[in-house]
């Protein structure tokens, strides 16, 4: 599996559609493919992978050919149909092997180009290094989808320290995972509710939960008074 692959996946299990699209051409003979992916054809994303030497490409030739070749490559191979979404709600997932002869700063420089460029589609350049791509692979369980993996690992404080000083690659490339492609979203379990009836229970002694009824049906702080009035009445 590629890393494109990867993230169509993660676009399987959020419940998007994904589409492959095979040998589109974007100019002479310049072929590429790649993954459209939608929901509710609201948004759309396109996951394209490319050696990081063309990158540069995206802004002046790939972007413009998929913007303007797109719906009739669909419509001849009966793929699907764009709407009036998908000129103003897509975005463009570019993954990218970093070679190892750059340093990060070159990287994020190139990076950067691509990024920024505020034309036809939104975009976001996610690079990462094959040993990084191998152990997030091989780290997969079979119960665990790559989503449920990347959420636990992300909320493991140990491991988040490690990422701090440097020391867990998967980390750093579950975090750049995050950081590039929108739909990965990190699901936090929402905490129970708190009972406040047991709560308060569970403070009071035997004596006192036979008031606690009582208690309970006061609405107001006149009640309040008057109930505080009749106790001290009562032990008089």
């Amino acid at each position: 599996m590629n890393c494109k692959e990867l993230i169509s996946t993660i676009a399987e299990e959020k419940d998007f559609a994904v589409y492959e699209i095979s040998d589109f051409n974007v100019e002479d003979d310049i072929f590429i493919d790649f993954f459209l992916c939608t929901k509710d054809d609201f948004e759309y994303f396109i996951i394209l992978n490319i050696e990081f030497r063309l990158i540069e490409i995206v802004n002046n030739l790939i972007q413009v050919a998929i913007s303007t070749k797109i719906r009739a490559y669909l419509e001849q191979n009966e793929i699907c149909s764009l709407n009036h979404y998908f000129d103003k709600n897509s975005t463009l997932i570019i993954t990218t092997e970093k070679p190892n002869s750059l340093t990060s700063e070159e990287v994020y420089r190139v990076v950067s180009t691509v990024e920024e460029n505020n034309y036809y589609f939104k975009k976001q350049v996610l690079y990462f290094t094959a040993r990084e791509l191998d152990i997030f692979l091989q780290n997969q369980s079979q119960q665990n989808s790559f989503t449920e993996k990347c959420s636990s690992v992300v909320s493991n404080l140990s491991r988040y320290e490690g990422f701090l000083l440097g020391l867990d690659e998967e980390y750093d490339f579950i975090a750049r995972l995050y950081e590039k492609v929108p739909f990965l979203n990190l699901e936090v379990e929402k905490e129970n509710k708190l009972n406040l009836d047991n709560m308060i229970a569970e403070s009071l002694v035997e004596s006192e939960i036979e008031l606690l009824p009582e208690l309970l049906e006061l609405q107001s702080e006149s009640q309040i008074d008057e109930w505080i009035k009749s106790i001290g009445e009562a032990n008089d």
